[in-house]
Parts: structure tokens; C-alpha cells; sequence
């Protein structure tokens, strides 16, 4: 009769453990606002060289100090590209060393070395304005969280 106790608490705390170490998604802590998987929903401004072709969807994710930068093109069919963020002083600054394969250049037309201002960054939504030169009006990525 003992054993049937035992065995019936010790097996939904086995489950409970198992389900809370499988929830652990912030390697090296809470990175902030930043952190998860935002979908991008308009670009504007000058946005010749930051198009998003018709029917893609375009997402940014975020982890630690990685970068995912994914398209969503026809036929189910995926363009990844990974590269390193740094947050500082609503400065987004984007980093892609590795140029040499088909991951190293950031989607949306940007150089593989760029800093974004952070315009808005809440819960819900990302705002970020590229301007590539002191002439240019710059182009807005606006993002929401999902």
C-alpha cells in the first residue's frame, strides 16, 4: 500500500519538474523587450532596395545576442539568415560576419554591418528607422510581436 502512495506522488512530480525545465526558452537570463519573434508588417519611407516581395512574410528573432532574420517565400520554402544584435541607447545595431555563405547578408536590403534607431519598442510593437546616409529620408521597419 506504501509503495502505491509513493508512486502516485513521485509520478506528477516527475511531470511537473520535466515541464518547467522544458519551458526554459532565455538562455543567460532575460535579454529584455527584444527577446522572441516579431513580424514584420509595413516598411516605409524610401523603401527602394527594402521590399518585401508579394506573398513572403518576413520575421526577427531574437535570443541572447543572436539575431534570426527568416522569409517565408512561395511554396513553403524558407531564406534564414543568423548575424549578432546589440541594444544600446535605442541603437540597434545588426552584425553578420559571416558573408561568405548563403546566412551572412541580413534580409530587407541592409548591409551586413548597420545600426537601426529604435523609434518605438514596447511589448507589441518595434519600430526601427534605417537611414544609410546623412541625404537619405531613411526607411521604417514596423514590427509587431508574436
Amino acid at each position: 500500500m506504501e509503495n502505491k502512495t509513493a508512486r502516485g506522488f513521485l509520478l506528477p512530480l516527475i511531470a511537473l519538474v520535466m515541464l518547467t525545465l522544458g519551458g526554459c526558452t532565455h538562455n543567460n537570463g532575460d535579454i529584455g523587450p527584444l527577446f522572441g519573434n516579431w513580424k514584420l508588417v509595413s516598411v516605409t519611407g524610401d523603401t527602394e532596395g527594402h521590399e518585401v516581395p508579394q506573398g513572403c512574410s518576413v520575421d526577427w528573432n531574437f535570443q541572447n545576442s543572436t539575431i534570426h532574420m527568416s522569409m517565408t517565400l512561395s511554396g513553403h520554402r524558407m531564406d534564414n539568415r543568423f548575424g549578432n544584435y546589440r541594444l544600446d541607447d535605442n541603437t540597434l545595431f545588426l552584425d553578420f560576419p559571416d558573408t561568405d555563405t548563403q546566412y551572412g547578408e541580413p534580409l530587407l536590403g541592409l548591409p551586413a554591418q548597420c545600426e537601426l534607431q529604435v523609434l518605438r519598442l514596447d511589448g507589441r510593437r518595434l519600430e526601427l528607422l534605417y537611414v544609410p546616409t546623412p541625404e537619405s529620408q531613411g526607411t521604417t521597419f514596423t514590427f509587431r510581436k508574436f
